[in-house]
């Protein structure tokens, strides 16, 4: 049997999601390869999505939620992945296209991904139908040993060559929620704040920020605990497990793609873990004082 490889050539998944946009169900199909490719979930766990798993009522208006939350069919396990503002975008575009009538009546309860075939009410894509697409769509972008988890493959690749590397072997235990949300408040407060100003009067930190494209003005503000647009202040080992407030676990990443990435790899291995257990995983965790350089 091949092996089932993930789509590494981005102009690749540039020419899948053109040849899948063709046709009547366009849209449909380069959304259902969109989510695959960005959240890691099996296309029969995508399948059955329904308009409430990405859809809110927020003071009475439908918005895209940030996050996706499922419960996977095969593992059972609950599971929370962050959408990109990108995939937030074309969910909407998609839902009021696809899903005017529903939308307008505030109706969530249908498929995201329905079939063409009608006879019996409405029903989901099934899996043979959804694997048939992605796959006529790959054999025509000349794509070899695409197969059923090669969405998901994808998603892996990409985050490592994202430059964030799963580089680092770590005993990840799972901390209290009341321990972690004490550090969380400490960090919101204080620490965040005093970490900004204190990395500013560090010359090879200023080098580095430098480098890699913070301007002097951007740099003053961080020096009155401001935020560098599209930046987060990251935890290089999370809060959630033997993590620190101490400022060398503190790291100034971009939010895009690499925070997102990093939350996301961690979710999806921690989320069923129970306080106290512990388990070996390997873990992205860039170095420095930024990220990416």
């Amino acid at each position: 049997m091949e092996e089932m490889q993930p789509i590494k050539d981005l102009k690749k998944i540039a020419l899948m999601k053109d040849i899948l946009s063709r046709g009547d169900f366009g849209e449909r199909n380069v959304l259902l390869f969109s989510i695959g490719i960005n959240t890691a979930y099996r296309i029969s766990d995508l399948l059955h999505l329904k308009l409430s798993d990405v859809l809110e009522i927020y003071r009475q208006k439908v918005r895209v939620k940030s996050r996706l939350k499922m419960k996977e069919q095969k593992t059972e396990k609950n599971n929370s992945v962050i959408f990109t503002k990108k995939l937030q975008k074309d969910i909407w575009e998609y839902v009021l296209k696809e899903h005017a009538q529903a939308f307008q009546e505030q109706e969530l309860n249908h498929y995201l991904f329905t079939s063409r075939k009608k006879n019996g009410g409405e029903r989901p894509l099934s899996r043979q139908q959804g694997w048939y697409i992605i796959s006529k769509a790959g054999k025509k972008a000349g794509l070899q040993h695409l197969g059923t988890h090669s969405m998901r493959k994808t998603f892996g690749y990409h985050l490592y060559n994202n430059g964030v590397g799963l580089e680092k072997t770590i005993i990840y235990t799972k901390r209290s929620s009341s321990e972690a949300k004490v550090l969380r408040k400490e960090f919101n407060s204080s620490v965040r704040k005093k970490y900004l100003k204190n990395i500013t009067l560090d010359d090879n930190a200023i080098k580095e920020f430098k480098a890699a494209g913070l301007t002097d003005k951007t740099i003053e503000k961080m020096k009155h605990s401001v935020v560098p647009n599209g930046y987060e202040v990251h935890h290089k080992l999370p809060l959630d497990d033997s993590g620190t407030n101490d400022y060398g676990n503190l790291i100034l990443i971009k939010t895009e793609p690499y925070h997102r990435v990093i939350t996301n790899s961690q979710l999806a291995f921690s989320r069923n873990m129970k306080v106290g257990e512990s388990v070996k995983v390997k873990f992205p965790m860039p170095e420095g004082n930024i990220y990416p350089k």
